[in-house]
């Protein structure tokens, strides 16, 4: 997608199995153990220049509209019946690519900004998307 002085890529894949609301009383594991398969990841790649502040917002931005889509499709934490944030094991990798086909540097990637805008629709869009043509049994 071409945004505003950038060019972003969205991918994820997604099970919900293991959907889980973060901050909730849960049980636990070590990290060291197996886990459960049903997770929620997304890669992003920009095309473009940004400060390390925004680097930061694109997680933030790219985590709220994975939350977003989530509860827009009703998924539970089977543990405690509330909506879903996300699964216990979900993750979110970014790749900055500077091809030089853009001058202007993102200071920041919050919802309001050109950028995060553009991340949260991308991200919100491949969550629901995923989630909702899974095949889980």
């Amino acid at each position: 997608q071409d945004a505003d002085e950038c060019s972003l890529l969205c991918v994820t894949t997604a099970g919900t199995s293991n959907a889980a609301r973060a901050g909730m009383p849960r049980r636990v594991f070590s990290a060291y153990e197996p886990l459960k398969p049903g997770t929620i990841n997304s890669i992003l790649i920009m095309d473009g220049k940004l400060s390390d502040a925004a680097v930061w917002n694109v997680f933030m931005t790219a985590t709220e509209a994975k939350c977003a889509a989530l509860s827009d499709l009703g998924i539970l934490d089977s543990e405690t019946g509330r909506i879903a944030t996300g699964t216990t094991t979900d993750a979110i990798a970014f790749a900055v690519i500077d091809s030089g086909r853009y001058e202007p540097v993102h200071c920041y990637a919050g919802t309001a900004t050109t950028l995060g805008h553009a991340v949260g629709q991308l991200v919100y869009t491949t969550v629901y998307e995923s989630v909702k043509t899974q095949h889980e049994a």
